[in-house]
């Protein structure tokens, strides 16, 4: 895959991440704001009528009920975020004054009444904070909330005003009561945290699938437009012919008869062969073996010389340039290799002014494989290839398009706008073909009218063992989408 397409489709998959992830936090706010709102809010209520009955209270009451009161009014302000759709400062102010109120409500009621037994269920309490932060928050938030509640708790047993009986209780236990607090609070902690990471993994997953699905959506609807286009116009073509045949050919002269049925041929031909590699694409992606054997290369050459169309390049008689190595043998398929050839033969017909010669050369060259497959693979450093070149001598390839040419359904722009007719899919085939013999293939051209292209294909020869009576078989790789 090229790294624009796996750019875009990493840009893709994160996107889906982030709108799983939004929908996620607006139903987790829907439940939450509005029971904050409603329970800050009665507690507001009792709180002020409190004042109101008996506004004689001490400072710790006053900066309980003043706590309350901010929390009923920052919820307020959350539902209000949270009707105008601005997800991220409602989840602020849940996470911010929902979790600082906690804390604060505890210490306030620790340090002004004294520890008692009660104070003890308070610090149990403390730990719903770090499931708040947990359920909105991201990894930082729930480590970051962990250590306030143990900073918190720590400070609340050491210096927290306390009964003397239950003082001395207290300094013989300290070391197991703070071992157990924090145990107990990281505990929360850690379930949260493993739940965050498991929850976001299978979101990203659901968020990736969820987008290669679309991006399927997409390619399986252009397949279809483009494959709508391609059948319709050479079935309209040969319908056309038929239908003429067939209501003229009693007055008809013989030249014009012959002409029509000529014409209706290549429309024939060029159906069929649309529809092979519609075919080969399915064989292909349906994850169909190829059995490996000695291929000869001139042999193939010959096969693949036989099956090129003479009316390709508009008939003209070309010169076809051979240099191969003596016994040159690829290791692969040989109706593969052969249509590979065909396919690279034909189109430097096409693509290549009538009368200019066409060059095909071949030889053994030695290649390094990628450092990744030759850990994979525990192959040798290098192996041995056979490399085939077919050059035109053509308008050539803008360098900038050259990658485009391998892919499916690709045809340049300016061979949109000429008389070549084509599918697309003879180069992608090539490559597809290429890859699954385990080698690759690739075009070389400088753009420059009159020096052309060059196609490089390279195959891997017959390993020793070639003519023992079992062989593996070639799996064919599922092509991904480019």
């Amino acid at each position: 895959m090229s790294s624009s397409a796996a750019s875009s489709v990493t840009e893709a998959e994160r996107a889906e991440y982030l709108s799983f992830e939004r929908q996620r936090q607006h139903r987790l706010l829907g439940v939450i704001v509005p029971a904050g709102v409603g329970l800050s809010g009665v507690a507001s209520l009792v709180a002020g009528v409190a004042l109101l009955v008996n506004p004689q209270q001490d400072a710790a009451v006053w900066i309980n009920d003043g706590l309350t009161f901010a929390l009923a009014l920052f919820f307020g302000v959350a539902w209000l975020a949270l009707r105008r759709d601005r997800l991220d400062v409602a989840t602020g102010i849940v996470v911010g004054a929902g979790g600082l109120g906690i804390l604060v409500t505890v210490i306030v009621a620790c340090f002004s009444q004294g520890l008692t037994p009660l104070s003890f269920i308070q610090l149990a309490f403390l730990s719903t904070l770090v499931v708040l932060v947990g359920m909105l928050g991201d990894l930082r938030t729930i480590l970051g909330a962990a250590v306030a509640v143990n900073i918190a708790s720590f400070c609340i047993l050491l210096f927290a005003p306390r009964a003397p009986a239950l003082d001395a209780l207290i300094r013989q236990q300290l070391p197991l009561l703070i071992s157990v607090m924090l145990t107990y609070e990281w505990g929360v902690a850690a379930l949260m945290i493993s739940i965050w990471l498991s929850y976001r993994q299978t979101l990203k997953s659901l968020g990736i699938a969820f987008a290669r699905a679309q991006q399927l959506d997409t390619l399986k609807a252009q397949f279809i437009t483009h494959i709508n286009h391609e059948l319709r116009t050479p079935i309209m073509t040969l319908q056309g012919y038929v239908e003429y045949l067939r209501l003229g050919h009693e007055s008809l002269p013989d030249e014009e008869i012959g002409d029509a049925l000529d014409k209706a041929s290549r429309t024939a031909d060029t159906l069929v062969t649309l529809l092979t590699n519609i075919l080969d694409i399915r064989r292909i992606e349906s994850h169909e073996s190829l059995e490996p054997e000695p291929v000869e290369v001139r042999a193939a050459l010959d096969g693949a010389l036989a099956l090129i169309d003479p009316r390709a390049g508009d008939g003209s008689v070309r010169d076809l340039r051979l240099s191969l190595e003596d016994n040159l043998i690829i290791w692969g398929d040989p109706f593969r290799f052969q249509q590979i050839l065909t396919n690279l033969l034909s189109n430097a017909l096409k693509y290549s002014p009538p009368g200019t010669p066409i060059d095909v050369s071949g030889r053994r060259v030695r290649v390094a494989p990628a450092t990744l497959q030759r850990l994979r693979a525990g192959i040798a450093p290098e192996r041995e290839m056979v490399e085939i070149i077919v050059r035109d001598y053509g308008q050539g390839i803008p360098p900038d398009q050259l990658p485009l040419l391998f892919n499916r359904f690709v045809r340049l722009p300016r061979d949109l706008a000429s008389q070549v007719v084509g599918s697309g899919l003879g180069l992608y085939l090539c490559r597809v073909f290429a890859e699954t013999m385990g080698g690759s293939i690739r075009a070389e051209s400088a753009g420059v009218s009159g020096e052309g292209s060059a196609f490089v294909l390279r195959l891997p020869m017959p390993p020793a063992n070639a003519m023992e009576p079992e062989t593996a078989p070639i799996a064919v790789a599922s092509e991904r989408t480019r």
